[in-house]
């Protein structure tokens, strides 16, 4: 699974583009799909709006998570929030997106999670041990 800050620095190119290239990389070396959870994708939507990117690179990207291969947008189940705000809410201090992106991620039992956001790399590394 790979957290919006994974996808925005892919697609904006920032100081982490390196990074977020080998872990791309990693994925079909060990065979697996990407999970992006619908809070991810709207994420990065939002951030994709607000860029001054023409529309059809803006189309590009969209249509990478709607059609790529590899890539799985996943709806959660029906109560998601609060099973994060009982489970989770408590053991870290997060902002409530990050809060239902770390839930997801822990829930759904991913393989491997990735995010660039300090935060919230480290509370699913701390519920994770």
């Amino acid at each position: 699974m790979l957290d919006s800050s994974v996808w925005i620095s892919l697609f904006s190119e920032d100081s982490q583009l390196e990074k977020a290239l080998r872990i791309l990389m990693l994925i079909p070396e060990k065979g697996m799909r990407i999970i992006v959870p619908i809070i991810v994708y709207l994420e990065v939507i939002n951030w994709l709006n607000r860029q001054k990117f023409d529309n059809n690179k803006r189309d590009e990207i969209r249509n990478i998570f709607l059609h790529g291969k590899k890539i799985i947008i996943t709806y959660p189940e029906k109560g998601l929030w609060y099973k994060a705000v009982e489970n989770y809410g408590r053991k870290v201090k997060l902002k409530s997106l990050d809060l239902l992106i770390l839930s997801f991620a822990l829930d759904s039992q991913v393989a491997e999670f990735y995010s660039f956001d300090k935060k919230l790399y480290r509370a699913y590394q701390e519920l994770t041990r």
